[in-house]
């Protein structure tokens, strides 16, 4: 392991763990190193909370415009601007939540390094980072047609095999998405820590999750709820805001909020998407550590490596 200026070693587990463990440390080192996190994710989080917010205000002034083809463009172009931002954004974020994953768990002693290695592959990075998103998004879209399908044609079923059913394909939809969440987690730990192409990464994750397909489930689900719960802090303060927003003004809109309020939301989005996303990181690499431990019993050759080191006679 090459040395790291973060606070990251006295975290690091050396042998397996449970599940609560590894999220706890996740936790530990993002709120140890929160300042060099900030200051790495800061920008393209910011832009990319900065693109939804104008999707959403962009897209709502046309819809309270009546729809009139005459704006059409003109919202349409403004649309199109904001999502290239977005995309961008995202593009940007990807790369540095390499360089970070990699500067975190001391493949390279700095940052800069690490974000060389992410622009020098940045193209396979994207097209990890890509299946991460549309693996999960296509399964989330199948339980919400399956279950749809089955609400606008059940009514011909017997109530209690209808009812059955609909909680079956909501059940069977967060485990499979669970799974493939934690799929593409390590398929993106794989990619940033690892110098493989992308067939053998996709293998070699798919070969580190399968036997424990259950228990990777469990480990996504706990580490994004703790996320989540924290997240849900910062943004009940908001909540609150706009509901006295709309309350005091006859229940107006979103897009009719005054701008604070907008400029508000988008710094909590950023503060959010900084927090989230600093902690789902440290938390994946922890969980393809550990598995690592158990399929390959890296703790033991790390141990013996130690063992080496320490038992070296010094030559005179």
């Amino acid at each position: 392991m090459t040395p790291t200026d973060l606070k990251v070693e006295q975290f690091m587990p050396q042998k397996p763990s449970t599940l609560g463990d590894l999220v706890g440390v996740a936790f530990r080192i993002f709120r140890g190193n929160w300042r060099h996190y900030v200051g790495k994710l800061f920008w393209p989080s910011l832009f990319a909370s900065v693109a939804i917010t104008g999707m959403e205000w962009s897209w709502l002034f046309f819809i309270k415009a009546g729809g009139q083809m005459q704006g059409f463009v003109l919202h349409l172009g403004i649309l199109l601007g904001f999502a290239i931002l977005f995309i961008l954004a995202q593009w940007e974020l990807a790369l540095r939540c390499v360089a970070l994953l990699r500067d975190t768990f001391m493949v390279d002693s700095k940052f800069e390094a690490a974000y060389k290695f992410a622009r020098a592959h940045q193209w396979r990075i994207m097209t990890v980072y890509t299946a991460g998103v549309v693996l999960p998004t296509i399964i989330f879209f199948v339980t919400v047609l399956g279950a749809v399908l089955l609400l606008a044609f059940g009514k011909n079923i017997v109530r209690v095999v209808a009812v059955t059913s609909f909680f079956s394909i909501i059940a069977g939809g967060t485990v499979v998405g669970a799974m493939s969440l934690v799929l593409t987690a390590v398929w993106f730990v794989l990619v940033s820590l690892e110098d493989f192409g992308i067939v053998k990464i996709l293998r070699r994750g798919y070969e580190l999750v399968s036997p424990y397909w259950w228990r990777s489930g469990s480990f996504i689900c706990l580490l994004c709820i703790s996320a989540f719960a924290v997240c849900l802090s910062f943004y009940l303060p908001l909540i609150a805001m706009e509901m006295f927003e709309s309350f005091t003004h006859g229940g107006q809109a979103h897009g009719e909020l005054p701008l604070h309020l907008a400029a508000i939301e988008t710094a909590v989005g950023t503060v959010l998407s900084i927090l989230s996303t600093g902690i789902i990181l440290v938390g994946s690499a922890l969980y393809y550590r550990d598995l690592k431990f158990r399929r390959e019993g890296l703790d033991i050759s790390n141990h013996c490596n130690r063992l080496l080191v320490a038992t070296e006679v010094p030559e005179v």
